[in-house]
């Protein structure tokens, strides 16, 4: 057999398995994130007392950042370490407060149905989405269907909040699971 069709027969398995180490990876996200959001709906909601001086601290980071989507995930890192500024955070302040915020920026659903036009679903969604990030009091009355503030705030939407936090949990998680099967890990597990 020559030397190129041996390489050939080579690459061609090569590129066999990591495809089918692609398909596990997959899976085991899957698995994962079915296992994180399990573990998430048993979190109970923060009381508003402690989940809008966490959307505060979001919004500081996110304006240090510049950009909604890293400013996410650190934030939700840092809450899961403890080292967010003044507050006593870890783990299951993370895990609520991210359930808080995606159950919150749901409940806007039908109260801004019929207020909210010239966007289709996508975009519908991405402006629910960010709502919170405005504060407590524009909260509020979004909630009865008044909406306070510029065009200009509302098109901020696209910012994946609610994606990028999951994310960030999801990667807590497979850390923890990781740290089952590796006993010199400093990651606790859940």
């Amino acid at each position: 057999m020559s030397a190129v069709v041996e390489t050939t027969i080579n690459v061609s398995k090569t590129e066999e398995n990591i495809g089918k180490l692609q398909g596990q990876v997959n899976q085991m996200r899957m698995e994962m994130r079915t296992g994180i959001r399990a573990i998430m709906s048993d979190a109970e909601l923060l009381p508003d007392d402690e989940f809008w001086p966490l959307v505060a601290e979001l919004n500081r980071w996110i304006e240090m950042r510049k950009n909604h989507a890293i400013a996410a995930e650190q934030f939700i890192h840092t809450l899961t370490y403890n080292h967010v500024r003044g507050l006593e955070t870890d783990r299951t302040t993370a895990m609520r407060f991210v359930k808080t915020y995606n159950e919150k920026s749901h409940a806007l659903y039908k109260p801004l149905y019929d207020v909210i036009k010239n966007c289709g679903d996508d975009g519908y969604g991405d402006i629910l989405d960010s709502f919170p990030l405005f504060g407590q009091e524009r909260y509020e009355l979004a909630l009865k269907g008044e909406i306070v503030g510029t065009q200009k705030e509302q098109d901020q939407g696209e910012n994946y909040m609610v994606m990028k936090m999951e994310n960030a949990m999801l990667d807590l998680y497979a850390s923890s699971c990781r740290s089952e099967y590796d006993p010199e890990s400093e990651c606790e597990p859940f």
